[in-house]
């Protein structure tokens, strides 16, 4: 039996999307937050006493990795060296082994898998194991990459390690004890039988990645798997809908999302989240009409600037009974958009049509002029709102 760590796309010091607004101790505790997540990693190891930690690709975001990332990964898998911790390293397409950058001393328990797929035997205190697995030498996943797994050791327990994308009927052709792989952000158990499994990243990096992330303590034998999710997420990424059917006024409103910021604050403590107002009466949808949501934006965040743990409103919109009023220049643009034709259409899209993935997209899908009208009047509508 061993028990081991299986983490992916870490993501050190990864620049956070849709945040440009954030400053202060909210921004650097946003930049800390990979960080954070990589020491929950290392520490949970330590506090448990794993066999070994597997890194399946994306440790760093990018080829050229920054010395703050090199310098927090180094310390972290110190630190595992000195409790006899062996950590398994694999590159991605993020942090693919060719790119170059100031390159640090790995300490003696780090061993970093080769572009070439390549399987090892890993002495362990109780018994030894066979892994397999390789590094992207570049930004792309390589052709066939599975074809160049071996077949698993019948006798052993074999454990592979795969950046990218898989077909599980596949993977299942080569018998591995338990397949841990990367490349994905969301956790996800592809198999069973045997056991194919996305740890996801360990911390969100943009709004867009909800919930809770992690890794999985896995213990493993012959016969059986069992498999335990760690969350790690320094700050939490969440949408949430709010019932607004009481609201009447302004300070309705911003008590209502000051509630629910501090029930955030409660569940989850550092949070990033996304409010959407719902069941708004008439009265309610004509009291948030009548405000840009950029300013009622501005008014919350700053109604919770000060407050501890971190709640940070990415953005607020709301599911309103009667649509926003449309202005009489807003109007006049809309009507300039009805009255061209499509050769006019062509014309204004002339420079999407230069690029040559849009082009082939185009001609193997035909252009709905009547979709592409209601799309580009409800973008218009939608950004002058915001604005």
């Amino acid at each position: 039996m061993v028990r081991f760590l299986h983490s992916s796309d870490l993501h050190l010091d990864r620049p956070f999307k849709g945040l440009s607004e954030l400053s202060g101790s909210a921004l650097q505790a946003v930049r800390q937050s990979t960080f954070s997540a990589w020491q929950k990693i290392v520490q949970y190891a330590i506090d448990e006493q794993l066999d070994f930690v597997l890194l399946v690709g994306d440790s760093y975001d990018g080829s050229m990795r920054s010395l703050r990332a090199q310098k927090e990964l180094q310390k972290g898998l110190q630190q595992l060296q000195a409790y006899n911790i062996p950590v398994i390293i694999s590159y991605g397409a993020s942090d693919y082994a060719e790119g170059e950058w100031a390159r640090f001393t790995l300490p003696d328990n780090v061993t970093v898998l080769p572009t070439k797929t390549t399987t090892l035997t890993l002495p362990l205190a109780n018994e030894s194991i066979k892994l397999t697995g390789c590094s992207y030498a570049h930004g792309e996943m390589p052709t066939a990459l599975l074809d160049t797994y071996p077949q698993a050791d019948k006798e052993m327990l074999h454990i592979a390690m795969l950046y990218g994308e898989v077909k599980p009927a596949e993977a299942a052709t080569k018998h591995y004890d338990y397949l841990a792989l990367g490349g994905r952000h969301q956790q996800v158990v592809i198999q069973e039988s045997p056991r194919m499994v996305y740890c996801g990243t360990p911390q969100s990096t943009s709004v867009t990645e909800v919930g809770n992330k992690g890794f999985y303590d896995v213990t493993l034998t012959k016969e059986s798997c069992s498999m335990h999710f760690v969350h790690t997420s320094a700050i939490l990424y969440v949408k949430q809908e709010v019932d607004a059917s009481e609201v009447r006024y302004a300070n309705d409103l911003m008590v209502l999302c000051h509630k629910t910021c501090n029930a955030l604050r409660d569940k989850y403590r550092a949070t990033i989240v996304q409010i959407t107002l719902t069941n708004l009466t008439a009265e309610g949808s004509k009291l948030w009409h009548s405000t840009k949501p950029a300013e009622w934006l501005a008014v919350l965040r700053d109604m919770e600037s000060e407050q501890l743990p971190l709640v940070w409103l990415a953005a607020i919109d709301a599911v309103t009974s009667a649509p926003r009023p449309v202005t009489n220049s807003a109007q006049q643009v809309i009507d300039t958009m009805h009255s061209w034709s499509a050769d006019e259409w062509q014309d204004v899209l002339a420079d999407i049509y230069q690029s040559g993935t849009v082009a082939r997209l185009m001609q193997e899908q035909a252009l709905d002029m009547h979709t592409l009208l209601h799309e580009a009047e409800q973008l218009f509508l939608r950004k002058m709102q915001e604005n």
